[in-house]
C-alpha cells in the first residue's frame, strides 16, 4: 500500500502531472477566485515550458550528475570487499526472452558492472527485489541471468527483498556485514548515484561511487534548440525532480 501511494504521490508532484494538477485546480477557481485562477493556470503552462527544454532538463540532471564523482582506479583494491549493482527495472513483455528481462537502465548498470568485475576480480552483490510480489523473478534474478549466461560474469550474492533505494541499502548492507566487507563499489546511474550513496553510508557502508549512463554533457550549444520544447527534455526534468525529491523524501523517512 505504501508503494502505491509514493508512486500515486509523485505522480501527481512531478511534471507532467503537477501540471495538470495547477491547470484543473485553475479551472474550478476560475469564477470564484479569478486572479488565483490566472496565477495558477499561468503558474503550470510557464512550468511545463520550462521543464520542457533542454536547458532546464539538462541543468536539473547536471546538478545531479556533477555530484557523482567517477571512479578512480585505486580504488578496485585493497579496501574494497564488493562491486554492487543497483536494479533499474524490467521489461515485463519480452517474448523474444521467454516472457521477462531486464528493462534497459539495469541493461546499462550491469555492463558497466560486468567491466568493473573483469578488470577486478571483486565479487559481484545484485540489488533489486519484486515491485510487485506478483511478479515472477526479483530483478536481482534477472539480471543476474544476463550477467551469468549472456556476459560470462559470476555473481555472488542476490538482494531479493528490496522495492525502493532505501531498501536496496538496507538489506545489501545485511549480506555485506555477514560477508565483513565494509567497503564495495556501487554501479548505478550518475543521476540516480547521490541518493544512492546517502542510502548506503546511513548503514555504515563505505561507497566508491560508479556511476555510468550519464545523460549531459555531452550536447552542443546551439541557444535557440536548448529553449525549443521537447519530450525527452520534459523526461529529463521529471527524472531529475524524482531524483532531487526522493533524496529529500529519504532524509526525512528514513
Amino acid at each position: 500500500m505504501e508503494l502505491l501511494l509514493v508512486k500515486a504521490a509523485a505522480a501527481l508532484v512531478l511534471p507532467p502531472g503537477v501540471n495538470i494538477v495547477l491547470a484543473i485546480a485553475g479551472v474550478l477557481l476560475w469564477r470564484r477566485l479569478r486572479v488565483l485562477a490566472v496565477i495558477l493556470l499561468t503558474l503550470s503552462l510557464v512550468t511545463l515550458y520550462a521543464f520542457s527544454t533542454p536547458k532546464v532538463g539538462d541543468a536539473l540532471f547536471e546538478s545531479l550528475e556533477s555530484h557523482a564523482a567517477r571512479l578512480p582506479g585505486a580504488a578496485l583494491a585493497e579496501d574494497v570487499g564488493a562491486i554492487v549493482v543497483l536494479a533499474g527495472g524490467r521489461n515485463r513483455n519480452a517474448p523474444e526472452y521467454g516472457g521477462e528481462t531486464v528493462a534497459f537502465p539495469s541493461l546499462v548498470r550491469l555492463r558497466y558492472a560486468a567491466r568493473l568485475q573483469r578488470e577486478s576480480g571483486l565479487p559481484l552483490l545484485v540489488s533489486g527485489g519484486r515491485v510487485y510480489e506478483v511478479e515472477p523473478a526479483s530483478e536481482a534474478a534477472l539480471i543476474r541471468d544476463v550477467l551469468e549466461n549472456e556476459l560470462n560474469v559470476p555473481v555472488r550474492w542476490l538482494e531479493e527483498r528490496s522495492h525502493n533505494t532505501a531498501e536496496n541499502a538496507s538489506y545489501s548492507a545485511e549480506i555485506l556485514r555477514n560477508e565483513n566487507i565494509a567497503a564495495v563499489v556501487l554501479v548505478t546511474h550518475a543521476a540516480h548515484m547521490p541518493r544512492a550513496v546517502d542510502a548506503f553510508e546511513k548503514h555504515g557502508v563505505e561507497v566508491y561511487a560508479a556511476p555510468t549512463g550519464r545523460r549531459t554533457g555531452h550536447r552542443g550549444t546551439a541557444s535557440v534548440q536548448n529553449w525549443l520544447p521537447s519530450s525527452g527534455a520534459l523526461d529529463r526534468s521529471r527524472i531529475a525532480l524524482h531524483e532531487i525529491l526522493g533524496r529529500i523524501w529519504y532524509r526525512i523517512r528514513y
